[in-house]
């Protein structure tokens, strides 16, 4: 169930993962995880973290680097790309 569940949402997989493992400890009378396990799912949580909010910022680097009121045709990767010095 935690690999299907997964899928339903492309943005935040490992919350989704974890919710459902939750559910089966649940179902299957799980009361107290291990500390190791504790500690595996919390570093998957926070790496989860990490990882939206990088991709976050990835997504707004342009509206930063140009500004609100420049050009949104220019205001995307594709504009970023375009005004980054390459030395060839």
């Amino acid at each position: 169930m935690p690999f299907i569940v997964q899928r339903l949402c492309g943005i935040c997989p490992v919350s989704h993962q974890l919710a459902a493992a939750k559910a089966v400890d649940q179902l299957v009378g799980v009361e107290r995880l291990t500390p190791t396990a504790e500690k595996l799912r919390r570093l998957l949580h926070f790496g989860q973290t990490l990882q939206s909010h990088a991709l976050h910022f990835s997504f707004v680097f342009p509206d930063l680097l140009f500004g609100f009121g420049s050009d949104p045709a220019q205001r995307n990767i594709f504009g970023v790309l375009e005004n980054i010095p390459i030395s060839r």
